[in-house]
């Protein structure tokens, strides 16, 4: 996906999973912060209805967790993992996570 169409679906309103990669840091910060902004446009809700999980706190168990609570006073919720060394993971560690992220 470019930026254009990333753009254009944040106009639409987001649904779903998105990855960002790639090596401009700052490309995905912005990206990152613009979906904050679209996903909890009141800062008041930010604390109830963003998660994040990193490679300390992240295990199969929080993201699912984090995944499944309901978002407070808001008709959708942001979930963050960052940090993650896939290239650390085992096989059956990364295909847990991948079966987490399909559903």
């Amino acid at each position: 996906m470019t930026p254009t169409e990333f753009k254009t679906e944040l106009k639409k309103g987001l649904r779903r999973g998105y990855l960002f990669c790639g090596d401009e840091e700052y490309l995905k910060r912005y990206y990152l912060r613009e979906t904050r902004r679209a996903v909890i446009p009141d800062p008041a809700f930010d604390t109830f209805n963003r998660m994040i999980l990193n490679a300390e706190s992240y295990t199969p168990q929080r993201l699912e967790e984090s995944l499944a609570t309901l978002p407070v006073m808001s008709d959708r919720k942001l979930v963050i993992l960052e940090e993650l060394n896939l290239s650390d993971m085992n096989e059956d560690e990364f295909s847990g996570l991948c079966v987490i992220l399909s559903h």
